[in-house]
């Protein structure tokens, strides 16, 4: 469950960037998420920085979010993977991170 402040504006957003929505229940990659009323304005240390979803090329998705015209907040392209940071209504962080050949959990 993410309590955020608009949860219909929220779930409409975050229909657009490819979650499959039922209502205020998201499913992505697998897994439901739940969005409640009740959320309050980013602050300045929020306990959730973001959500993320694996996904195979994170520059596919770079360019489907931009044509879309949502708003890219970051890329981060690190050691082991490549990460496309998107602001949704209500300022939830969504990255989108894409794991290297060189990633590993060991």
């Amino acid at each position: 469950m993410l309590r955020v402040e608009d949860p219909e504006a929220s779930a409409d957003a975050l229909g657009r960037l490819g979650f499959e929505r039922d209502g205020h229940r998201l499913h992505v990659a697998g897994a439901w998420l739940t969005l409640e009323g009740g959320g309050a304005p980013e602050g300045g240390r929020p306990l959730l920085n973001h959500v993320a979803v694996l996904v195979d090329s994170a520059d596919a998705v770079e360019r489907e979010v931009r044509a879309r015209g949502a708003e890219v907040a970051d890329v981060v392209d690190a050691a082991n993977t490549l990460a496309v940071f998107v602001w949704t209504p209500g300022r939830i962080k969504l990255e989108y991170v894409e794991h290297k050949a060189s990633f590993s959990l060991a």
